[in-house]
């Protein structure tokens, strides 16, 4: 361990072997073998070393650590900060940096403890010492590459907005931007930087993605309760979906996914007996397929216009219902000839 731990805290000081030597004021070939270990400091320049590096000379020569003991350690300096002793939990934090610089649970503990610092009282020094140990901490992570990274530009991002160096959060946002989890954030610092109408978009977009979501999660809420016999929760539930997509005035168009619910309701009132809400749900399934609800908005204007909002697949009504269609499928007949009456209506009107 003692030549991997001189090599490797020679490289985070941004030290070549020259450079290190001259520090000690020892031969280049002296560092070399150290850090191949074909020799060993002696005594006193493993204390010059420790000393030059922060950390202990146990640190440095890789002596195992008592976990038990150091996790209490650590525990203690999270409950100071806990507690709102931020001196003293950085005092003691620092010390055990200096003593066990490589390992994850103390550096991990340390950026805690200046990220809470900061938010009990905003200096930008604590923050930048928060996001040195941040990146410590990655460097000592074992998890993938590409999880580290994007789990490091989050946490600087948030470290930037909170100083409001909002051109550099809003990089962090943009480069941890994994399915457009941060776009609210990432537009949120736009609007910040003045950029208002970049801003408006960046927001409707993240709105209009939520939105696809959760109805696409109440559609398929409804299907499990189905399959459980909960009627009346599939009925509440579809019914959910429709009026949130009524509700919404923006640019997307939920034709498909109406027609769905509708045409789901159609056959479960069927099922019910209840044959004059099943006749109005294959009307209403049909005057949505003939394209007579798309762009409804009663005269209000639309609140999101992204640039790209989620495209949703439909089928636009061509003289090929799908309507039709399905209810062939399933044999439904009484409600068949509803449909076509229906078309026919919208057909001659």
């Amino acid at each position: 361990m003692l030549e991997e731990n001189i090599r490797a805290m020679r490289r985070e000081k941004g030290l070549t072997q020259e450079q290190l030597a001259e520090v000690m004021g020892v031969s280049t070939a002296s560092v070399s073998k150290w850090e191949t270990g074909m020799a060993v400091p002696e005594l006193s320049m493993l204390a010059a070393l420790a000393d030059y590096f922060e950390m202990s000379i146990d640190a440095l020569i890789g002596h195992t650590v008592d976990k038990a003991q150091l996790e209490g350690k650590v525990t203690a300096v999270k409950e100071l900060s806990q507690s709102g002793e931020d001196d003293k939990a950085m005092e003691q934090i620092e010390e055990l940096l200096r003593r066990y610089p490589n390992e994850y649970s103390v550096v991990e503990c340390a950026a805690s403890v200046y990220y809470t610092s900061f938010i009990h009282k905003a200096e930008n020094g604590k923050m930048h010492r928060c996001m040195e140990l941040i990146r410590r901490k990655y460097d000592l992570s074992k998890e993938s590459a590409g999880k580290k990274w994007f789990e490091l530009c989050a946490e600087l991002a948030n470290c930037h907005e909170l100083l409001e160096e909002w051109d550099l959060a809003k990089k962090y946002y943009e480069e941890s931007n994994m399915a457009g989890r941060n776009d609210s954030n990432i537009a949120r610092c736009l609007a910040e930087m003045g950029e208002v109408s970049l801003s408006v978009d960046g927001i409707s977009k993240s709105v209009e993605s939520n939105l696809f979501a959760i109805i696409r999660d109440l559609m398929y809420l409804a299907t499990l309760w189905e399959k459980q016999g909960e009627r009346g929760k599939t009925k509440a539930t579809y019914y959910g979906a429709i009026h949130l997509m009524d509700a919404c005035k923006c640019q997307m168009d939920f034709g498909m996914m109406k027609l769905i619910c509708r045409f789901a309701l159609a056959c479960i009132e069927r099922e019910d007996d209840n044959w004059e809400a099943a006749k109005e749900h294959i009307c209403q399934a049909v005057r949505i397929e003939a394209g007579r609800e798309f762009g409804e908005t009663d005269g209000e204007d639309v609140f999101l216009q992204s640039a790209e909002a989620p495209k949703i697949i439909h089928t636009a009504y061509d003289g090929n219902s799908q309507i039709v269609l399905w209810l062939m499928e399933k044999n439904e007949e009484e409600l068949l000839t509803v449909a076509k009456e229906e078309l026919t209506k919208l057909q001659t009107a």
